[in-house]
């Protein structure tokens, strides 16, 4: 059997990965608002310009998605008939 050095490394290790990996990426992930930021104006311009039919859309979509929920029809054949 391995001795202990071994075991505490691997769990050390382990512990940096599970916790590290997660930590990092959300780290490095950019906010929507950085995002935002880095557009050019004229994109920024079009964006706010067609954020309220894109809510309305998504709006749509999700209540369309919770009424298909409620059905007794085979979900892939309701998912297709959005």
């Amino acid at each position: 059997m391995p001795a202990a050095g071994t075991w505490v490394k691997m769990l050390v290790t382990g512990a940096t990965l599970c916790i590290g990996g997660p930590w990092l990426v959300w780290y490095v992930t950019p906010t929507e608002e950085e995002i935002f930021k880095k557009y050019n104006p004229e994109l920024q311009k079009r964006s706010l310009q067609n954020r309220q039919q894109k809510q309305e859309e998504f709006n749509h979509f999700v209540n369309k998605l919770k009424e298909y929920s409620k059905s007794d029809k085979p979900s892939m054949v309701t998912l297709y008939n959005l």
